[in-house]
Order: structure tokens, then sequence, then C-alpha cells
């Protein structure tokens, strides 16, 4: 009679156990591995965030929305850095010159990133990075580089461009501009 499946399973499982516990340099790292790793972290690791910054983008200054921002207010969670009441100032890189306060140098999320600059001379530019960069590496690439003291972050991880020699886009799409006055 040939032995079944879960018999089998259960003969090689067997097989390894009494393989590992020969080499008592296995069994140590078995036990005393998980051991070290549950220590560290055990202390690193937080699970009860305090004081994350954070920005708040009202569009209205309705009861509704006073209220959420008076709730994250006190909350111990999040430290509010800046309030902007103007609907879509959150996007903005640059204004007057002056780098968002929520981007730091050593910001860590770096990606593919798209803008559009108003510079000194009046005209605009878009730029999308050759490579990942972090927010405020791109707003100083406008404001130093470009020479524009205004500028808007337009995407993140789908930033992508075509020319005729070379094309980043994974599908075909196209934006639309518009110029009012």
């Amino acid at each position: 009679m040939s032995a079944t499946p879960l018999q089998r399973i259960g003969a090689m499982v067997f097989k390894e156990v009494r393989q590992m516990l020969r080499d008592r340099g296995t069994v140590g790292m078995m036990l005393v591995m998980p051991l070290m790793q549950l220590m560290i972290f055990g202390y690193a690791i937080n699970n009860d965030p305090r004081g994350l910054p954070m920005a708040i983008e009202r569009g209205d200054s309705s009861v509704f929305a006073r209220s959420i921002d008076a709730a994250l207010r006190n909350t111990t969670y999040f430290k509010v850095t800046e309030l902007v009441e103007t609907p879509g100032a959150g996007d903005r890189l640059l204004q007057d010159g002056k780098v968002h306060p929520a981007f730091n140098r050593s910001g860590t999320s770096f990606k593919l990133r798209s803008g559009v600059g108003v510079c000194r001379d009046g005209r605009v530019r878009f730029a999308v990075s050759a490579g990942p960069v972090n927010f405020y590496s791109f707003a100083v690439f406008f404001r130093d580089t470009l020479g524009c003291p205004d500028a808007l972050y337009l995407d993140g991880s789908i930033s992508a461009y075509a020319t005729a020699d070379r094309s980043t886009q994974l599908a075909e799409f196209a934006g639309i501009w518009s110029v009012s006055r």
C-alpha cells in the first residue's frame, strides 16, 4: 500500500526537522534570530504615531470644514503646519520664490515629477524630471534654473513625455492646456 500525499509531506517534514536539529548553529539561528527581531522591531516600530506634519487645504469656510479642521488640530496625531484657504494652493511648488513649507531638502518621496512655472519674463515653462526627484529639488529647479518664482506641481508617478527621439509614456494620452486672460 502506497503512502498518501499527507503522509509523504509528514515524512519530509520529519526528515528536515531531524536534519536541522543535528546542527547546533541552525538551531541557534531558528531560536535566537526571531527573538532578536522581536526585541529590535518591538522598540523601533511605533504603532502610535504622534505629531505628523500636515498641511490642510480648505476650499471653503463652512461650519463643517472648520469642524474638520478643528478636529485635526485637536488630535495629537497631526501637527498642522499650514492652512491654505485657496483651492489648488496645496499643489504649489513655489509662490513668490519661496518653496512650499511642506517640502524639505531631505524629503524621501522620489518620483518622476512634472510641473509648470511662470517665469520672471512672463514665459510659461513646463518641465518633466528626467529621473526621480523629491518635491524640494523640483521646486528649486524651477526657481534657480528656470527663473520661475511661481510654479505648480502637476502629477507624480504618471509623469511622462513623448518627443521625436524618446517616449516614456506607458499609454497613449495627451494633456490639454488652456490660457485665459
